[in-house]
């Protein structure tokens, strides 16, 4: 994908002045929180801490001014707009050459790890997934779902395609399907859709509602972190439970 400031068209180079700068600040914050998909006019890609933003709708080429822009633009959602999503402090787990992807929560730090099951070089048919917990307010003990948490939240419910190919869903919700299967290195991966964009998995984190807990609990949003299916570039897709 091209770069920021390297966009043109048969009109030629469109060159921002500062009107131009201040709708796109504007934009970008009121419609930023809502998602980071394509469906909008602009696309954020966080990779290594790198923020890269790809306005598609500015059809421009590379111009001193646009370079000046584009460091203002990174700079106010650097500090204002972005930091909400983040999650600093929150470990990552273990390495395995068979992980899915993880779920982590704003409540703590404990995270729910999902691995695929290999045997002989294929996907386990008879239980596909493990699924365990690492309780980092425990000093990272590794422990099984509990029953309430395989049944209502975390637990995964798979039915086999075909040989290597699962569809899953979380018992927490219907509403969003996982897709397991072995791409051509051989290696599990899960890939689901989210705001129409099908990603391969890596982690989601899930903001939990104030004043909600147990099997009660509420979401205000869900980030879904991956890569996209066909590019492989890193993206975010957040979604919000309707009420």
């Amino acid at each position: 994908m091209e770069n920021v400031g390297d966009f043109e068209d048969d009109q030629g180079t469109f060159s921002l002045g500062f009107h131009s700068l201040c709708l796109i600040v504007w934009y970008s914050y009121f419609h930023l929180p809502t998602t980071f998909s394509t469906n909008r006019p602009y696309l954020v890609n966080v990779k290594s801490a790198f923020i890269r933003i790809e306005f598609k709708f500015l059809n421009m080429k590379s111009h001193p001014t646009n370079k000046v822009v584009e460091y203002l633009v990174i700079l106010f959602l650097t500090t204002y707009v972005l930091p909400g999503y983040a999650q600093e402090g929150y470990p990552v787990p273990p390495f395995n050459k068979n992980r899915l992807f993880y779920i982590q929560h704003s409540k703590n730090h404990n995270t729910f790890v999902y691995d695929a099951f290999i045997q002989d070089g294929n996907i386990q048919a008879d239980k596909p997934v493990n699924v365990y917990k690492i309780a980092y307010t425990e000093n990272g003990k590794r422990t099984p779902l509990t029953l309430i948490q395989r049944k209502f939240a975390f637990g995964i419910k798979s039915k086999r395609l075909s040989a290597n190919v699962y569809e899953m869903q979380l018992a927490a919700s219907k509403k969003v399907t996982f897709y397991l299967n072995l791409v051509k290195s051989g290696m599990p991966k899960v890939y689901v859709t989210v705001n129409n964009r099908k990603m391969f998995l890596d982690r989601i984190f899930l903001k939990i509602k104030e004043g909600t807990s147990g099997i009660k609990v509420k979401l205000d949003y869900a980030l879904f972190y991956g890569k996209d299916f066909d590019t492989g570039q890193n993206i975010i897709e957040r979604t919000v439970p309707k009420e």
